[in-house]
């Protein structure tokens, strides 16, 4: 692996929601695009940094991840954005730091590495999968085994980080908990399209079947925007001591 102690750094956020809040905390502006999406640039504690959204679930966390690694050659690769906890495992807003990401469909483990942070607090298993997983049991089961967040992205881009030689970590932050109905009801709903935009359609169509349906819809929003900051706050941290 190359050092990552100098050079750029990619950061790498899956919706534009997660995006906003690190272009926000790391005082980043609009730049030239890369991988054919909108890129933001600019030096957090001295390194250079490019930030961009890859899009929702693994499939297009990985195909943005390799193109991106192609045109930037960076020196890190840094996740950042929001999970769901696995009861009883942390609480809205609590940050995310694993000692693993497990990739839900090959059953592949990544080591996130050591940037800006102690390693010695990490712990748990985030677990990386496209499937919503709402059962009581499995997630039991999955609690047991030591997982204890879920997220769509972060294994497909270690996959690719590792592939290039290239040192990645990841800063997440809880926005929900696993087997939240209004969770449940957005994604199977359709209100999020791929890129991670809301489908205002589909929201419409949604909250006509029920219109007080817009408290939980409010309430999962305020938690994902929070937890985009939380994360979002950590990571420009964690550049900045990285050197």
């Amino acid at each position: 692996m190359r050092g990552d102690g100098d050079g750029d750094v990619l950061v790498l956020a899956p919706m534009p929601l997660e995006l906003r809040a690190f272009v926000r905390a790391a005082g980043l502006t609009r730049g030239a695009p890369l991988a054919g999406r909108g890129a933001h640039r600019g030096v957090v504690g001295g390194r250079s940094v490019t930030a961009l959204a890859t899009g929702i679930g693994t499939g297009l966390a990985a195909a943005t991840a390799r193109d991106a690694l192609d045109g930037a050659g960076p020196a890190h690769v840094l996740v950042v954005g929001i999970a769901g906890a696995i009861p009883p495992h942390h609480a809205v807003g609590q940050r995310v730091d694993p000692v693993v990401v497990r990739d839900a469909g090959t059953g592949a483990d990544f080591h996130p590495h050591v940037f800006g942070d102690d390693a010695s607090a990490r712990a748990g298993a985030l677990l990386t999968g496209d499937e919503l997983i709402r059962s009581p049991e499995r997630l039991a089961s999955l609690s047991r085994e030591g997982v204890t967040a879920l997220d769509m992205e972060t294994a497909a881009i270690a996959a690719a980080c590792e592939g290039r030689g290239v040192p990645w970590s990841v800063v997440r932050a809880i926005s929900d908990l696993a087997g939240d109905d209004q969770v449940g009801a957005t994604v199977d709903g359709g209100l999020a399209r791929a890129d991670g935009r809301p489908d205002l359609g589909a929201v419409a169509r949604y909250l006509a079947r029920g219109p007080w349906r817009i408290r939980g819809l409010a309430r999962l929003a305020g938690q994902a925007q929070r937890a985009a900051g939380v994360a979002a706050e950590e990571a420009v941290r964690r550049i900045e001591r990285s050197r």
